[in-house]
């Protein structure tokens, strides 16, 4: 059944009160926390308690525009459903963003952080067979400390965004409860599993086979969080441009040349050289023609889908957010380090290859941008089964 269908009939059936305000009356403050609460329980696919709050504070209570689908009733699916339909008025009449530059920002560092991480801990495994910490090659040090900083980071991304410490509580109080508690849970073990990596290198303990485990643990956060970061998104159903595995493809895919550029480029800054980095190349122009096949697959299946996903494409292709789109990830992303790699072939600068870096993760962010945006200013249809 649609919601706007049913959010003036919300718990009427079963003889509950209902609390219609008039036009121009606020929403009262103390039904917020019920309404989170039971929303959180009846719809864990919007992400939980904590992006609940980030939508209720986005559209608050001020919305006299549409009063006559505001209801509040003591029935749990009542409860859930009003609340969907405060924040359904919110999107699709003032157009509000359902996510904050904190939380695009929190998507982007633990993506490029666990990329990072992933790279590194391959490196090291091909270039260091002895397992030893005191010979951890350079590249492969730099994803393992940055993806520990990055993680940092993310983590400070979502506590700005979260903001109240309620919030955060309430987001580590059970990693199950949500996609976006695991996703915590998952930042948490990885910082966890990072600092400990980072710190047998930097003391240059010699015990192998807890290194090794330590840094495989590590490897399967990192995949977790890349993936994480993607789910977190596909989940909604409610959004049309999101929901679909591609997305969660795209995402790691990119966090994976995210975190490979990163590493080229701090490799570069820590040693003055490019020799350092030289393996990267193949392996980065593999990623960004991966990255370049999945964003045109995720793309024409949004456009085919019709709707509110082929509205947000246009929106993407000709509308406020194509500046971003075709000079943020199309320019930075792909044509500049494809354009720098050609005339590093024919003048080997070792400059020109951390141009390429620094684009692709220029291009990383805007790809966050887009994809968070373009959803976030397009009529959200949610559905209730």
């Amino acid at each position: 059944m649609r919601i706007e269908e049913s959010l003036r009939h919300a718990g009427r059936g079963a003889g509950k009160p209902c609390l219609v305000p008039e036009a121009g009356q606020t929403r009262s403050a103390d039904l917020r926390v019920p309404l989170l609460r039971r929303l959180a329980s009846n719809f864990p696919s919007l992400g939980g308690r904590p992006l609940a709050v980030s939508l209720f504070r986005t559209v608050n209570a001020t919305s006299p525009k549409c009063p006559d689908i505001w209801a509040a009733t003591s029935d749990p699916p009542g409860f859930a459903c009003c609340a969907v339909g405060w924040v359904y008025c919110g999107v699709v009449r003032e157009g509000v963003r359902v996510f904050s530059d904190f939380a695009i920002w929190y998507l982007f560092l633990a993506g490029t952080a666990g990329g990072a991480f992933l790279c590194a801990t391959v490196m090291d495994v091909r270039a260091n067979p002895g397992w030893d910490a005191r010979r951890v090659p350079l590249c492969a040090r730099c994803g393992m400390f940055g993806a520990f900083g990055l993680l940092a980071l993310a983590a400070l991304m979502l506590f700005c965004d979260l903001g109240d410490p309620f919030d955060i509580w309430y987001l580590f109080e059970n990693p199950l409860r949500s996609i976006m508690s695991m996703g915590a849970w998952l930042i948490v073990l990885g910082l966890a599993l990072s600092l400990a990596v980072s710190a047998m290198i930097a003391v240059k303990v010699d015990v192998p086979y807890l290194f090794r485990c330590l840094e495989i643990a590590g490897a399967l956060a990192s995949i977790g969080v890349m993936g994480y970061t993607g789910v977190l998104l596909s989940s909604m159903a409610a959004v049309e441009f999101w929901n679909t595995w591609l997305l969660v493809a795209l995402f790691v895919v990119s966090a994976v040349s995210c975190g490979c550029a990163f590493i080229s480029l701090s490799a570069f800054i820590l040693s003055g050289s490019a020799q350092r980095s030289s393996a990267l190349k193949g392996v980065a122009r593999l990623l960004r023609a991966a990255e370049l096949v999945v964003l045109v697959a995720f793309l024409a299946s949004r456009w085919l889908a019709g709707g509110a996903a082929q509205r947000s494409c246009e929106l993407l292709f000709s509308g406020q957010l194509a500046g971003i789109f075709w000079g943020g990830l199309v320019l930075c992303g792909f044509v500049i380090p494809v354009f720098a790699d050609l005339i590093a072939r024919v003048a080997p600068v070792p400059v020109l290859r951390q141009i390429s870096a620094a684009s692709t993760l220029a291009g990383g962010l805007c790809l966050r941008y887009c994809v968070v945006l373009a959803a976030s200013h397009t009529p959200i249809s949610l559905i209730m089964t």
